[in-house]
């Protein structure tokens, strides 16, 4: 590929289009499948105002939220005749333990910090929902929740052995799946030549 390709290239994989043009512009026959990477859409759940209230309940309670914002968009992909594969995290990659590392070492301190305003009668509930934003992470029984609506709705689910990201481009590099579901721009220069980036609910896509 030249740099003339290149740029045509680049410009296309830019250019704003939503579903129905994506669908139509699938050049192979059957439904398209698309990978998801799951723990995308589950951060993204429980960052609303229903999610962090069953997130930060005493005794905690399973987060239902975030399975239906899970199924929300595979059927959204399912009406455009796409074919969703969730596709979960596994472990901890040992050649990214640094950048996972600052993923998860504020936790603490943003959990402390929370505690902290809870007692202060100065704070105000927007800052303190806020601060619980910084405060979340994914538990395993919210994770649980996702795997039970999986099969009830007929999708196929893919463990990784290490990151989700490297699983979709391994599985779009081997023909398992056509498209990646993805907010990371990063992707198509690791080998994800197809993506639907930043998809939303009012099915906009990139």
């Amino acid at each position: 590929m030249g740099v003339e390709d290149g740029t045509r290239a680049l410009q296309s994989s830019t250019k704003k289009r939503d579903l129905w043009e994506t669908r139509h512009s699938w050049p192979g026959g059957g439904n398209p499948v698309v990978g998801i990477d799951v723990s995308v859409l589950m951060m993204a759940s429980l960052g609303s105002n229903k999610s962090l209230e069953g997130w930060f309940m005493a005794p905690p309670v399973p987060v239902t939220p975030v399975a239906k914002y899970v199924q929300d968009y595979c059927q959204l992909l399912k009406a455009y005749k796409f074919d969703p594969v969730l596709v979960f995290d596994g472990a901890r990659n040992p050649l990214k333990s640094a950048t996972t590392s600052k993923r998860y070492q504020n936790l603490p301190a943003d959990r402390g910090k929370l505690e902290a305003m809870y007692s202060d009668p100065a704070t105000t509930m927007p800052q303190i929902v806020k601060q619980q934003r910084e405060s979340i992470s994914i538990r395993e029984d919210t994770q649980a929740e996702v795997l039970s609506m999986a099969p009830r709705e007929e999708i196929p689910v893919v463990g990784s052995p290490f990151g989700a990201d490297s699983q979709l481009i391994a599985l779009m590099v081997q023909g398992v799946i056509d498209y990646v579901l993805t907010v990371d721009s990063d992707l198509p220069s690791q080998g994800a030549f197809r993506t639907i980036c930043k998809l939303s609910r009012a099915n906009r896509t990139v």
